[in-house]
């Protein structure tokens, strides 16, 4: 177990030096001076990397240094307190260390969500601020969506990501199976799946034998580019994330902000960073996560409601495009670094 232990801090100090040097070598090749330099997905592999570059960099030309980081290191408790597991320990040191060194404030501490970035403060006790996400998506998607047609059923749903645990698609299997006869022929499924994985009991999770023999159900490969991804969303009508709410209490979704730049209808689960969003962006259904049944009612609800909800979706695209935009990223960028 040390050995495991210390290999691993090996590893995490190589990486960290590793990209320090490369970045200076970099900088040696060229003459160029920045205003900012964005680490835009900040793990324990880059933390000491970051805080080495601006020791050294002693004439200023990475400007100030925004690192983003977009996972949660913890989970919030139902009291409002904040969990985080033992092995997140070294991540937790080495953030504290590098903000008690930061006196100069050269390096700002950013998170995707308001929620991650108030973990991210007790966890550290340093500062953090929001910085918004930013997607790009045709606005033709949108209207080759079913808002042209007359016809609503039946209605296809779309599944998109990493297949993790994580992610609910083994809660989304049961839920379709939950579906009565007519419920079930009203809806289409397009699944994508990238991998096998395995329940904490041990269980292990693959595509359903069952569903594979559905007509109506369509499993995705990974997708090798953001084309592929754009095509499938102009094939469905609305998307259905069955994410665990363990992991998304404050973690934000991309294809959630997908959603709502085009506007598709969405389920998702209760008590979740996405609960809150689709209280000022898009519209959806909520559900109990983990529960099937809850599940599959939420999803009856949408094709039940679908118009008014695709409505309500596309009536704030505009918001959600202006709010998660570039210009918005940069815009908030400006403010930081004055």
């Amino acid at each position: 177990m040390q050995t495991s232990v210390l290999s691993r801090l090996r590893q995490i100090y190589t990486h960290n030096r590793t990209l320090k040097n490369d970045i200076i070598s970099w900088l040696l090749e060229t003459e160029e001076t920045f205003d900012v330099t964005i680490f835009p997905s900040t793990r324990l592999e880059h933390i000491w990397a970051i805080h080495w570059l601006q020791r050294c960099d002693k004439k200023k030309r990475l400007g100030k240094i925004i690192a983003i980081l977009i996972d949660a290191p913890g989970s919030r408790q139902s009291d409002g307190t904040y969990r985080f597991a033992k092995s997140t320990l070294p991540f937790r040191c080495s953030l504290r260390a590098v903000a008690r060194a930061n006196k100069n404030k050269n390096i700002i501490f950013a998170a995707e969500s308001d929620g991650i970035a108030r973990q991210f403060q007790k966890f550290s006790g340093y500062h953090f601020d929001y910085l918004p996400h930013v997607t790009q998506i045709s606005s033709e998607i949108i209207w080759r969506n079913r808002i042209a047609h007359e016809s609503l059923l039946p209605l296809t749903f779309g599944t998109f990501g990493f297949t993790r645990y994580d992610k609910g698609l083994d809660v989304l299997h049961d839920a379709i199976k939950l579906l009565s006869g007519n419920d079930r022929n009203d809806f289409r499924f397009r699944l994508q799946w990238t991998g096998d994985y395995h329940l904490p009991c041990g269980r292990w999770i693959e595509k359903d034998p069952e569903l594979m023999q559905d007509p109506k159900i369509t499993y995705l490969p990974a997708f090798s580019d953001s084309t592929q991804y754009h095509e499938q969303l102009k094939a469905i009508d609305a998307i259905v994330l069955p994410y665990r709410q363990g992991f998304y209490q404050e973690r934000m979704s991309r294809v959630a902000v997908d959603a709502s730049l085009v506007g598709l209808p969405v389920v998702y689960p209760r008590g979740t960073w996405l609960e809150e969003f689709f209280s000022s962006y898009g519209a959806g259904v909520a559900f109990n996560s983990e529960d099937p049944r809850s599940l599959a009612a939420a999803m009856v609800i949408l094709k039940e409601n679908f118009h008014q909800l695709a409505d309500k979706s596309r009536s704030l695209i505009h918001k959600t495009r202006a709010d998660f935009s570039a210009s918005a990223f940069f815009e908030k960028i400006g403010k930081l670094i004055r």
